[in-house]
């Protein structure tokens, strides 16, 4: 299929990577939208598997391809867990048509939408406050700016 490319997702169970399924992508997909495709292929297989339903709402993919391919002026797929800041990215920003890729898929609970973040307390409260009741204005000090020569 011109303008796609094939992406293989392996399991891994017992230190043994199992191939789960071939999946066949356009460019223009984003990566967010292949990981929701294969979280949803894992969620609806998981009565067959080891996974619990409930146990995941994201996937980190690993990839484990054994060439990596750089082309000019294009991101690539370094070998490891995909960072979560290429998520919003498009396939075709990574590569080119009919190339295959390998991955690890590894089911994860992502908390970030559900993060409660406190307030500052201590001595980080104090220095925003100090931060926060500074005055803008320029104080100049002799010893910023030494005289020259001599």
């Amino acid at each position: 299929m011109s303008n796609s490319v094939n992406i293989l997702v392996f399991l891994s169970e017992n230190s043994d990577k199992n191939l789960f399924k071939e999946y066949v992508f356009k460019l223009d997909k984003k990566i967010i939208d292949v990981k929701n495709s294969i979280l949803e292929d894992l969620k609806s297989k998981s009565n067959t598997m080891n996974l619990s339903k409930d146990n995941y709402n994201y996937i980190d993919l690993d990839n484990i391809t054994e060439k990596i391919y750089k082309d000019f002026g294009k991101l690539f797929f370094s070998n490891g867990v995909l960072p979560i800041i290429f998520d919003n990215y498009k396939l075709s920003e990574f590569t080119i048509e009919n190339r295959t890729f390998h991955f690890l898929a590894i089911p994860k609970v992502n908390n970030i939408n559900n993060k409660q973040f406190s307030k500052p307390s201590g001595v980080l409260k104090k220095v925003i406050h100090e931060q926060n009741n500074k005055k803008n204005e320029f104080v100049f000090d002799n010893n910023d700016f030494p005289p020259l020569g001599k």
